[in-house]
């Protein structure tokens, strides 16, 4: 007996040193962590075994789903462990949201939309609709396919023309194309009004992009004679819309089209608008980077005083590539802000634009005749319709203005009289 525990003690005694050797070689390697015990299955009736485990498949494969992986996908245990790792990202992440749906949602109500136009990809998705890329199939011409669901908020007008209310959105774009054709604005070819949704088939420029992306691939800015060129079309479409009683409501860098080729801009999405009044709104649906601040000092604000300030948030965003911060704002007030690549005429029309006091804004209809927009005019005069245009005006109004100062009396005898 006393031989038996005398071998016992000395392999015991043998072994210890042989652990210590391999765990001093393995000290720099991470230890796996310890896996949660499997559960014991249980029978069904049994309480203590609905909570903690779930059998799936015939194979006997089991999975942990109990606390401690609630606690992982869990988001405090997340900002926990990033902060102890000091990793970007845990390990658990959480599951992706799919994809944007590329395919048209097939109705039988959109028969005649498959029948006369052929339905391509998607260009863009917001909160009720998506814009889909077509080809009207008689001529081959690229059209936009908008296709917008209908819910308990949808608003419909009843418009002159129109012997029955039609959704808001198609509305105001049918009272924005009234009168004269103007190119700055979107042009609705056609519409289908359904009672759970409304397409709208609308003019498509080839090629085109979003007043924001092609920023993007310009540096993220514009100079100041593409900024003017860009300008004086939005601010001629904003005008042409308050005068037709349209208040679009969300003139932003994403509802801008532009033509690459021939700097062509065109105003779209009227789904955030509204009827020009002259009593002030109460509430804001458009993007609120470019909401005036008497809205959120008095929740109120009017048409046109409103789109004179988003004007100069989309200006200021043109040439300096990012949003005024409050103390921009702040400068341009006091007259200290300053940018060594702007003009003096291009911070004063900013600074006029973006008062805080809606009644020392400059008015809408007078800031195609500020002196910024003739002091450099636009890229390529000669081919630039829209300057043409304004030229042409500008012209008349001024030849009319001599005519009737020529036909008074005092004006006739005004060189003798001094």
């Amino acid at each position: 007996m006393g031989q038996r525990s005398s071998k016992v003690h000395q392999t015991a005694f043998n072994v210890k040193p042989i652990i210590q050797s391999r765990t001093s070689q393995d000290n720099e390697k991470v230890r796996p962590r310890p896996q949660p015990p499997l559960p014991v299955e249980r029978p069904a009736g049994d309480a203590r075994g609905s909570r903690g485990a779930i059998q799936v498949g015939a194979d006997g494969d089991h999975r942990v789903r109990g606390k401690l992986e609630e606690r992982r996908s869990s988001k405090r245990w997340r900002k926990l462990f990033c902060f102890i790792t000091g990793s970007e990202r845990p390990e658990s992440r959480p599951k992706r949201k799919p994809g944007r749906r590329t395919v048209w949602t097939a109705r039988s109500s959109d028969e005649y939309i498959h029948s006369h136009y052929s339905v391509g990809e998607i260009l863009g998705k917001g909160g009720f609709g998506e814009v889909f890329e077509g080809r009207r199939l008689v001529d081959g011409v690229k059209v936009a396919l908008k296709y917008v669901e209908k819910s308990e908020d949808t608003e419909s007008l009843l418009i002159p023309g129109q012997p029955e209310p039609l959704p808001k959105e198609i509305a105001l774009t049918l009272l924005a194309n009234e009168g004269p054709s103007v190119p700055q604005i979107v042009r609705l070819l056609e519409w289908q009004d359904h009672p759970d949704h409304y397409v709208m088939v609308l003019e498509c420029p080839a090629p085109c992009l979003t007043l924001g992306r092609y920023m993007k691939e310009c540096g993220g800015r514009f100079d100041e004679t593409t900024a003017r060129q860009i300008m004086w079309q939005v601010v001629h479409a904003a005008n042409t819309c308050c005068r037709r009683k349209v208040f679009h409501r969300d003139i932003t860098l994403g509802n801008l089209l532009i033509n690459t080729a021939t700097y062509e801009v065109k105003l779209i999405d009227f789904g955030c608008g509204e009827i020009v009044t002259s009593v002030p709104y109460r509430s804001y649906t458009g993007t609120f980077a470019y909401a005036p601040p008497e809205y959120f000092e008095k929740k109120c604000y009017f048409a046109r005083s409103c789109t004179v300030w988003s004007l100069g948030v989309l200006l200021f965003a043109m040439l300096m590539g990012r949003f005024p911060r409050d103390y921009d704002l702040y400068l341009l007030r006091e007259r200290r802000w300053f940018e060594p690549q702007l003009s003096n005429e291009c911070r004063n029309l900013l600074r006029r634009l973006l008062q805080h006091h809606r009644g020392q804004r400059l008015a809408l209809r007078n800031i195609q005749s500020h002196k910024w927009f003739k002091c450099g005019g636009c890229r390529e005069r000669d081919s630039c319709s829209c300057f043409n245009e304004w030229e042409r005006n500008t012209r008349k109004h001024v030849n009319a203005r001599e005519e009737k100062r020529r036909s008074n009396k005092w004006w006739r005898g005004g060189p003798s009289l001094l």
